[in-house]
């Protein structure tokens, strides 16, 4: 595999999913030349993992993928994302449905434009900036877990401009942390301002 694919890996995806799949999914996407097509595949008796595949990297695109999940009443526990140079989008979620893998995979298939324009009212306990500088912002949203968390502020971002580089999506037990690199844009501290009178109790 190209030298790049394999430095800009979320290290959480090569310890998680198993090594002949990730490798395998990889070799397809450095050889493909349009999208690879979707992948729902189950991990457990209450997991699946669902993997997102674009070749052309466009605004909106994580939003999209998040709202497919969510109306497909997948609950997301985990997710990497992120944009290899050459390669576009690859992103991986880890998910809780009721469904089965071919159910789960035919609700995903359904166009965006079929989705209801639905934004959950959610609160998170604080939004901060880990780290900033003229290129880069790198964010946290944390919170006591609740539906459609993730959405939401994929959704806030997107609104207010902000382009995603790459998100990693943790939850553990009861608390969710959305780590989210979107790119430099004017005032940081304004953009705070605007996310935690939006979200933070």
């Amino acid at each position: 595999l190209p030298a790049e694919v394999l430095s800009d890996l979320d290290s959480f995806l090569i310890e998680a999913l198993p090594r002949q799949v990730l490798v395998g999914d990889l070799k397809k996407m450095a050889l493909a030349k349009t999208d690879l097509p979707l992948i729902v595949k189950r991990r457990n008796a209450n997991q699946m993992w669902v993997r997102f595949h674009r070749k052309n990297d466009q605004s909106g695109l994580f939003l999209e993928f998040v709202q497919k999940l969510f109306f497909a009443s997948a609950r997301i526990d985990a997710a990497s994302v992120m944009t290899l140079q050459q390669y576009g989008v690859y992103d991986w979620f880890l998910v809780r449905s009721a469904k089965k893998p071919k159910e789960l995979k035919q609700r995903l298939e359904l166009g965006a434009a079929n989705l209801p324009p639905l934004v959950p009212d959610v609160r998170f306990q604080s939004v901060e900036a880990v780290s900033d500088d003229q290129k880069e912002w790198i964010l946290s949203f944390r919170g006591k877990d609740q539906t459609g968390l993730l959405l939401a502020a994929a959704q806030a971002l997107f609104d207010l401009g902000l382009a995603i580089h790459w998100a990693r999506v943790h939850t553990w037990g009861s608390q969710i942390d959305d780590i989210f690199c979107v790119e430099a844009k004017g005032d940081l501290q304004n953009y705070l301002r605007l996310l935690r009178d939006r979200f933070v109790t």
